[in-house]
């Protein structure tokens, strides 16, 4: 009797540790996606913000050849 209950605890034990491993690596596994999921956005971030500089300069490139043509066509005209 002693016997089954020192058994049907340690084989309740063994479960529970096999339980906790499973929720252990189930953590690991969704914090690490989570780790990735904010270097990606880090990424993403960063990559707007060099279109952002890059929507800039195309601006300023087209402001500058718009000039450049106005005055082109000026003294052509003269």
């Amino acid at each position: 009797m002693l016997l089954d209950k020192v058994y049907n605890t340690l084989c309740a034990q063994k479960r529970l540790d096999q339980q906790s491993e499973i929720v252990n690596t189930t953590l690991t596994l969704k914090t690490s996606k989570e780790t990735k999921l904010i270097e990606n956005i880090a990424t993403l971030k960063k990559l707007n913000n060099s279109l952002l500089i890059s929507r800039k300069k195309l601006e300023l490139l087209k402001q500058s050849l718009i000039t450049e043509i106005t005055d082109i066509t000026k003294n052509l005209g003269s």
